[in-house]
């Protein structure tokens, strides 16, 4: 038996290799030759490793399965494996070599290169460019920039602009000679932003806005919205839609805190929703306050306060036709857009209701209360949350402000209080819908009242540029106008004012440069470009602003707080509407119809007759609110022929002075003659004067322009005696006479 010590150790062909362990048998191959000792197999793998490798190639290759003779050295696999060969790294072209309108990696001249108008970042870091610069003098550019040509020659750089930065910089530091290397392409401007805007995003370089703004500048360029949502790594089209909304609408002065970081941008997406620059401000104010700062969901809140929202609705809203306000992402409830006949639909579904659940005899009373703030534990009213067993009723309780209905059951009737008789029906209180209808008819009469007075135009436009543009107090700003009846009835309800405000817009339209989502009461939905539109007044005549100006300052006459509609109208309007034909305008544009009547409970109406010198003994034997509203209609139309307006509706009385003048002389005896008189000449139209003049005796044509006319007029009427003031005929027969809008 041989031992360890005497077997003979193998002679290594090489003394620097170092043999690798022996690979293992394969497990298909267990019947290797027994003749081939280990010598043999070293010099036979040696000279399969010194074959020609043409030779090696054109031999058959080993099954996949067979084992190599003899494991190799590594030094040995080394040298037989050839070097991997590496694709060539492109070399760019040198700065003589480029013409415009050549492509391709380039090296361009610093000084021939631009920034693209589609770069969608707008703020770059000093400190971070100084780095840059200082990263290239030392490394040497990187990463190429993509750019393409313009049309002067110059390639724009649509990626790398923080590199083209640097390079000025280094360029301002005294360097010259210096390039960019620059990949030139061929690309449309969507093409451009979107390789911008995705660059910026891989280095989370942009601000809130400039993604924003990068988005919009792709739709407008031709983007879809799927291409949109897939490049900025959204799932859905929602938050693309809605930081567009922010580009498109934002208030200056919250793009600029939101791209200051001090507005977040949730807060901005609900911002931009809402209509009118007014609004929008305050909701700023409220999310960017040093302290209890307004959440998004807040804010939310605040577009849909005071609204009748679609979801407290219990009447079939398909079937009643109204008009619902919606945002196409459900950023805010829907409610709708006619309010006072949402409320209507609501008070009949509820007086069904009330009907029905008499009907039944479960409650020993049912009565409806139209109330913002009730509460059971209020002690308002007739009624208290604690009674005798047996004696419970039910309220059915109307919010004016929102349109829900609450049932309040378990409520008793103070021991001073009736379950029969008008005590009981005294708590429901005409509808806030007619409080609102009330200001809508006097904002119509008193608006179109200003029309072609000129005098008032100026004096309300001083007014209103005094005290500011709060809501109700002369309103200068015309955006979120309240009661302005919708595009489609504004022929029908302000005909006069709807041919000015149309005549207006036709006469602004060059400077339209945009569609807008805001509202204006004569560019609803248009956007003019400032200094476009500046040019185009300064191109008109004194008298054509005087016009325009007249107009705009008609639709603001009147204003209120649509939050509480239950106000009467603010004293300026009222002394306003005295000096003007507004009342009597109110007076031929109301009739009392079954609609209006539906708004008033039991005990208003039996005043209203008496208000209308009816008298109470007319509809006070009636049984039901329709026989009573059937027996005031039968003299509906008498009433209106004699200029009935309720006392919901008039404007109150006007103040009394409250500037009282110093003393002076004895009045002359002329002055009322002479103030009826310019009054009279107030009411007469633009258009009426030159028959005015025609038929005095004046021949119109002596005089260029309207305003001359008029101007000529008033000096008369100055200069001329009370007896020829007052025997003016056609003058007072002229302003008395209706117009064919009237």
């Amino acid at each position: 038996m041989k031992t360890a010590s005497s077997t003979p150790a193998p002679t290594l062909p090489n003394a620097q290799e170092t043999v690798m362990p022996a690979k293992k048998a394969s497990r298909k191959n267990t019947d290797q030759p027994s003749h081939k000792d280990f010598q043999q197999m070293v010099a036979e793998t040696r000279a399969k490793m010194q074959t020609p490798a043409s030779h090696q190639q054109a031999s058959a290759a080993p099954a996949p399965d067979e084992d190599l003779p003899f494991p190799v050295t590594a030094a040995q696999l080394d040298a037989a494996l050839p070097a991997p060969t590496l694709p060539a790294t492109p070399i760019p072209s040198s700065p003589e070599d480029l013409t415009p309108g050549t492509l391709g990696l380039r090296l361009v001249p610093l000084h021939q290169t631009t920034r693209s108008a589609c770069n969608v970042r707008n703020h770059y870091d000093p400190a971070a460019i100084e780095e840059l610069a200082a990263s290239l003098k030392a490394e040497g550019q990187i990463e190429n920039a993509t750019g393409r040509w313009t049309t002067d020659g110059q390639v724009e750089i649509v990626a790398g602009e923080s590199r083209r930065r640097a390079q000025l910089l280094r360029a301002e530091q005294g360097e010259t000679g210096l390039t960019l290397v620059v990949n030139i392409r061929e690309l449309a401007d969507v093409d451009a932003l979107r390789i911008s805007a995705t660059e910026n995003m891989r280095r989370r370089k942009m601000t809130p806005l400039e993604e924003c703004e990068a988005m919009l500048r792709m739709q407008q360029a031709g983007a879809l919205m799927e291409d949109l949502t897939t490049t900025f790594g959204f799932k859905t089209a929602q938050p693309v839609a809605d930081r567009i909304l922010v580009a498109q609408t934002l208030h200056t002065t919250g793009r600029e805190l939101l791209d200051r970081g001090e507005l977040s941008l949730a807060c901005a997406m609900v911002i931009a929703r809402a209509p009118g620059e007014d609004l929008q401000l305050s909701m700023i104010r409220d999310a960017t306050r040093t302290y209890d700062r307004a959440s998004a969901e807040t804010l939310s809140n605040r577009l849909t306060r005071g609204q009748f929202l679609v979801k407290h609705a219990k009447f079939d809203v398909e079937k009643s036709g109204l008009e619902v306000k919606r945002d196409l992402f459900d950023a805010f409830q829907p409610y709708f857009i006619d309010k006072p006949a949402a409320l209507n639909a609501q008070t009949k579904w509820l007086e069904a209701k009330a009907e029905r659940l008499r009907g039944k005899g479960k409650h020993t009373f049912v009565h409806i209360i139209t109330d913002a703030n009730f509460s059971r534990y209020g002690g308002r009213g007739p009624y208290v949350s604690y009674g005798s067993k047996g004696e419970a009723g039910l309220l059915l309780v109307l919010n004016p402000e929102t349109g829900a209905i609450t049932e309040e059951s378990d409520m008793y009737l103070r021991a001073s209080s009736s379950n029969t008789g008008e005590k009981a029906a005294t708590v429901k209180q005409i509808s806030e819908s007619a409080h609102q209808e009330a200001h809508e008819l006097r904002a119509r009469a008193l608006r179109e009242s200003v029309l072609g007075n000129t005098h008032v135009t100026l004096a309300l436009t001083v007014w209103g540029l005094t005290l500011g543009a709060q809501p109700g107090e002369g309103r200068v700003k015309i955006a979120e106008l309240n009661g302005l009846p919708a595009q489609d009835k504004r022929a029908t309800l302000m005909p006069e004012l709807d041919a000015r405000a149309a005549a207006l817009k036709d006469a602004l339209t060059p400077a339209v440069i945009a569609r807008s989502m805001g509202h204006h009461a004569v560019l609803t939905g248009y956007k003019p470009d400032p200094a476009a539109l500046l040019e185009l007044l300064l191109a008109m005549t004194d008298e054509e602003l005087l016009g325009h100006l007249n107009t705009l300052v008609s639709v603001t006459a009147y204003d209120w707080n649509i939050y509480n509609n239950r106000s009467e109208a603010r004293r300026e309007y009222a002394l306003l509407a005295s000096l003007t034909d507004a009342p009597q305008r109110l007076a031929r544009s109301f009739r009392l119809t079954d609609e209006w009547l539906k708004k008033y409970p039991r005990p208003d109406l039996l005043a209203l007759a008496e208000e209308a010198s009816l008298g109470r003994a007319l509809v006070e034997d009636c049984g039901t609110l329709k026989e009573m509203r059937a027996r005031i209609l039968e003299h509906a139309d008498a009433l209106h022929a004699a200029g009935f307006v309720p006392r919901l509706v008039q404007f109150p009385a006007a103040p009394e002075p409250t500037i009282k003048a110093a003393p002076a002389a004895p009045q002359d005896p002329t002055e009322p003659e002479r103030g009826r008189a310019l009054a009279a000449l107030a009411r007469i139209p633009d258009e009426q004067l030159g028959v005015l003049l025609d038929e005095s005796g004046y021949d119109h044509t002596d005089w260029d322009t309207v305003a001359e006319m008029r101007e000529w007029a008033q000096t008369q009427i100055d200069t001329i005696g009370a007896q020829s003031c007052a025997e003016w005929a056609v003058l007072h027969q002229m302003a008395e006479t209706p117009t064919a809008a009237d």
